[in-house]
């Protein structure tokens, strides 16, 4: 278990120490004017959690994460804290989500490209824009495998 956390420890630095924007922010988002209502799923629904620290901020000025393992490696769907307590629910982890209020969740499956529906990113794992002007430097992913 401690080469596994070594590893992970390793990987989570080198990505961070690679310092190169990879997000395709230029999708527009539909309905941005919408209300919207969510029902968020029990906290007790999740038995496993990560927390991942920001690479620094990117288009927009918002904070980014490259977290390593592709959306559906963290289950099917995902409660997504930032450190300051706004919280996101993505429903499907396999497919792009995206908020008016500028937060973005790519999941980083198939190659790297631009548009709405194209799910690759550059490090191919989660890729996590913080909504504008959330200055969260840490997220914790809640999940099920």
């Amino acid at each position: 278990m401690k080469k596994i956390c070594c590893l992970f420890l390793i990987l989570i630095l080198s990505l961070f120490l690679n310092g190169c924007s990879d997000d395709d922010d230029s999708t527009t988002v539909s309905g941005a004017g919408d209300t919207k209502t969510a029902t968020a799923p029990a906290a007790t629904e999740y038995s496993q959690k990560a927390t991942f620290t920001s690479y620094g901020t990117r288009n927009g000025g918002r904070q980014a994460w490259r977290i390593p393992g592709k959306g559906p490696s963290f289950g099917k769907q995902i409660k997504v804290v930032f450190s300051n307590g706004h919280t996101v629910y993505v429903k499907n982890t396999s497919k792009n989500y995206r908020e008016s209020d500028g937060f973005v969740f790519k999941p980083g499956i198939g190659p790297n490209g631009h548009g709405a529906s194209n799910t690759g990113t550059a490090h191919g794992g989660v890729y996590l824009h913080a909504p504008y002007g959330n200055r969260s430097k840490q997220v914790t992913f809640y999940f099920n495998r």
